[in-house]
């Protein structure tokens, strides 16, 4: 319910003139820096040359941040392997995985993905 509040929440900032990025999970793991860069352009925002070292090799290095709430990982300081995680479509019981698709499926085929 997270997800489709969350994107709901997105598309409705878009439909009020709010300038938004769609930005898939798999599409930043496989390849960070062009993805980066992807955003960054349509934001009209110039990459300079090196801004992006900080993610290459499939390792993201990163700074100290003062982030408040959000996934644990945002305390880590230092390198950090990017990796896909897939584990939900294996975790789930196949009943739950059909009620998840079955409530995620507008949202699932407008981003990309096949129910």
């Amino acid at each position: 319910m997270r997800w489709i509040t969350r994107n709901a929440q997105m598309e409705l900032l878009g439909r009020l003139g709010i300038p938004r990025v769609l930005v898939r999970y798999e599409s930043m793991i496989e390849d960070p820096q062009r993805e980066l860069a992807r955003i960054l352009a349509q934001m009209d925002r110039p990459v300079s040359d090196g801004e992006l070292d900080f993610v290459k090799d499939g390792v993201v290095d990163l700074a100290a941040n003062h982030t408040v709430m959000g996934n644990p990982v945002r305390m880590h300081v230092g390198p950090l392997p990017l990796r896909l995680d897939e584990q939900w479509r294996t975790s789930m019981n196949p009943r739950q995985s059909e009620i998840v698709t079955l409530l995620t499926r507008p949202g699932l085929r407008r981003y990309g993905y096949q129910p």
